[in-house]
């Protein structure tokens, strides 16, 4: 009898694993769902947090994606079940309502939420800050246009989502959102024009400085055209930009500065026997291995670690004035040929699309383009604004971390020590970011990334048999190759 009643204890734990099956219409916050239809697009449970939901989302995408056979309706109620359940106030909603009239439009606020969780979306907001490219871009763009221009560009952005056109950014209402939104600087006679004097400037080998200030000229030129009212909103516009720049450089400094400060504050700084540097080497570790997930998350990784590195490196060499001060000499020149490489292939991609775009656009008119080309040539598009947006995203975080490195590593009164010992925590921590590498098998989620790393092998081709050096490599290790081009 013992043995009977033994073998029947484990009988309640049996009924353990159906718990969760029974609380999936409940949502995180402990309330009843009203409708589970989008939650059950994404194959995800009605508390599924915002990590699960990106990862269901591309996963879903992808699978149901017209390229690979999938129904295009399905594809798109997926793309309109993430763009709700994504957003915090969208998603109580929901959970309360139910599902109500599909918008099925994009317009240029959407379009910047949307571009912001592109990149890295909240997981980087410590270590870079929010993005302010397309939001800059948007509202420079609002002030600049007429009324007519305005509801001109809505209504295409709206019709252009509306009709989800599968070759658009594969894989990813996201993209095409950001795609839609990096078009309003293009039309911009200004920015275009700026943009050119910049070229000419980078390619006449001019310094980051004067590459700066040829766009600046070129751009107050063109501002001449503009009225008192708009110049004023411009100016008032650019303050406010300094503003929110300075403020994002303290906020992003005072967090390194916490970040490393395990490192910093370590019986033996960077030794391999020192057990606090053990400890926050593999935190840091496993923390990189979560943010790689992200979108673009190896891509940001990787443009973080090399300016770590780089600012790292230049402070340790400057201070040790090895050589006479030459080591610190050429890391600081070293530094600036980073800036100038950055900047000419920001602007470079920014003026290929524009190029394809009024390219496209005459081929169109006349009519001359097969269908099976065009839809060939609208994904080619799309991915050359993929690498334009992701090459100006990757210049503003640099940008912005080199004046946070500056600011956590020139603390006026802070003792030498101190700030040695925060430049060896920021150079390791860069090798770090640096060594981050996709996972094996990653590459149907990593799919925009793979878009960004094809477009930039055929912009490497292409200059170099435009220089008729013959020969080129395209990228063989995905989008995280293209980080650096």
């Amino acid at each position: 009898m013992a043995d009977a009643a033994s073998t029947s204890t484990p009988a309640p734990a049996a009924a353990a694993p159906t718990e969760p099956t029974a609380a999936r219409d409940i949502s995180r916050d402990g309330a009843k769902i009203a409708d589970m239809e989008y939650y059950d697009l994404l194959g995800v449970r009605g508390d599924a947090s915002d990590l699960d939901l990106k990862k269901a989302y591309r996963k879903a995408a992808i699978k149901n994606h017209p390229d690979k056979g999938g129904d295009e309706e399905t594809f798109k109620m997926i793309g309109e079940a993430y763009r709700v359940l994504s957003d915090n106030h969208l998603r109580a909603d929901y959970d309360k309502y139910g599902k109500k009239k599909p918008t099925d439009e994009v317009g240029l606020k959407e379009a910047t939420d949307m571009f912001g969780s592109l990149f890295g979306g909240e997981r980087f907001m410590d270590l870079i800050g929010e993005i302010s490219l397309i939001k800059d871009f948007g509202k420079a763009s609002e002030i600049m246009m007429t009324e007519e221009e305005k509801e001109e560009l809505e209504a295409q952005m709206k019709a252009e989502h509306k009709k989800a056109n599968p070759t658009d950014a594969p894989a990813s209402v996201d993209a095409t959102a950001a795609a839609s939104a990096a078009k309003t600087d293009l039309p911009s006679e200004a920015t275009t024009a700026g943009d050119e004097a910049a070229r000419k400037a980078a390619e006449a080998g001019a310094t980051s400085e004067e590459i700066a200030e040829a766009k600046k000229k070129e751009d107050a030129r063109q501002k001449q055209k503009l009225t008192p009212e708009q110049k004023a909103k411009l100016e008032e516009l650019e303050k406010e930009k300094e503003e929110n720049e300075r403020k994002r450089v303290e906020e992003l400094a005072e967090k390194l500065k916490e970040r490393i400060r395990p490192f910093v504050d370590a019986r033996k700084p960077g030794d391999k026997d020192d057990s606090q540097t053990q400890i926050f080497e593999r935190k840091m570790k496993e923390e990189a291995e979560d943010l790689k997930l992200e979108s673009f998350g190896v891509e940001l990784l990787h443009a973080i670690g090399n300016i770590y590195v780089m600012k790292a490196t230049t402070w340790i060499k400057t201070k040790k004035h090895s050589f006479l001060g030459f080591g610190g000499f050429m890391s600081r020149m070293k530094e600036r040929g980073a800036v100038v490489k950055e900047t000419w292939g920001m602007l470079g991609s920014a003026l290929n699309v524009k190029a394809s775009m009024d390219e496209l656009a005459r081929r169109q008119e006349k009519g001359e383009i097969p269908e099976d080309e065009l839809r060939a040539l609208e994904q080619d598009m799309s991915g050359k604004m993929l690498l334009a947006t992701w090459r100006g995203t990757r210049f503003e975080i640099s940008g912005i971390l080199r004046q946070v490195c500056d600011k956590v590593l020139n603390e006026k009164g802070v003792n030498d020590k101190v700030l040695f010992n925060r430049a060896q925590a920021i150079l390791f921590l860069g090798m770090i970011y640096k060594s981050v590498q996709p996972d094996e098998g990653d590459d149907e989620r990593r799919e925009l990334e793979r878009l960004v790393a094809d477009a930039a092998g055929k912009n490497k081709k292409k200059g170099k048999k435009d220089k008729k050096v013959g020969g080129s490599t395209t990228p063989t290790t995905g989008a995280a190759a293209s980080a650096s081009t």
